[in-house]
């Protein structure tokens, strides 16, 4: 009988231990455990379903360079419930491609492409003018956003050469260089219609003339990536003021940012205009 002891003392540490692993559908990685990029992003996604805000700002590099008050402003406004990564793609050993559909407490239901790579022998989850300029960016179902009342348009705007009869903003930029996305300092919301006009002011860059051009977007700021409401490229030089129209994929969009994106790396950009409906 005395040499059932051990035995029955190793049963008993192996079935504790069993009740210790992480249950079915957890992402936790263990301090032993080198994660894969997938194990990775997913662990980084359970951080933004329970606002873990530190471990986030830990764990991301964002060309958007988000503050703690940029975060605390977006869990404000949306909590991911769910999500699931429905396509996922390896570019090299250290690089890896994947798009989430995140679902939110407001309804919204959102793909968004996201990058994970090795920096620095981390991986980490990387947001860049590739992933926020995307066609991979989609609403699939539009949340219960509410619309709010356009600001105050600044006086400054008067001094505009443009006046579109119904400004939600205006913007004037210069000194941005090609290629880094950049986005308007103010938001506004988008009223209920499925088109905004770009008043578009001038639009140009050194060392560039026809080949200049600048993709529009309006989007929200989210956690590891920008929720599209539409886009427009402009191509060329303008000098003289245009208007263009930018379809959206919904008929509200609340706390909208304008994004900017010069197409041409090395070339400095400047654009001057508004947004109006």
């Amino acid at each position: 009988m005395k040499k059932l002891f051990p035995r029955i003392a190793i049963l008993l540490v192996f079935v504790l231990g069993m009740f210790t692993v992480a249950p079915p559908g957890s992402s936790a990685i263990s301090k032993n455990m080198k994660p894969t990029p997938k194990l990775f992003l997913e662990d980084y996604l359970d951080a933004v379903k329970h606002q873990d805000l530190e471990k986030m700002m830990n764990n991301i590099v964002d060309e958007r360079q988000l503050t703690i008050d940029d975060y605390l402003e977006i869990m404000s406004r949306d909590k991911l419930n769910s999500y699931e990564i429905v396509n996922a793609k390896k570019v090299d050993e250290e690089h890896h491609y994947f798009v989430v559909r995140g679902s939110y407490d407001s309804g919204l239901v959102c793909e968004t492409p996201v990058e994970v790579k090795k920096l620095n022998s981390e991986w980490k989850v990387v947001v860049n003018s590739n992933t926020l300029t995307s066609d991979d960016n989609k609403i699939i179902k539009q949340g219960n956003d509410q619309y709010v009342n356009k600001p105050n348009v600044s006086n400054a705007l008067n001094r505009q050469k443009m006046k579109p009869a119904d400004v939600i903003m205006w913007w004037n930029y210069s000194r941005k260089f090609g290629g880094i996305t950049f986005y308007s300092d103010t938001t506004f919301s988008v009223p209920h219609q499925k088109h905004l006009i770009l008043a578009i002011d001038r639009q140009g860059a050194t060392g560039f003339a026809k080949s200049v051009g600048i993709t529009y977007a309006v989007v929200q700021k989210g956690f590891f990536g920008d929720k599209v409401w539409g886009k427009k490229y402009v191509r060329g030089s303008v000098v003289m003021g245009k208007r263009f129209r930018i379809n959206g994929k919904s008929k509200t969009f609340k706390g909208a940012h304008l994004r900017f994106t010069p197409n041409f790396k090395g070339g400095i950009y400047h654009t001057t205009g508004a947004v109006d409906w």
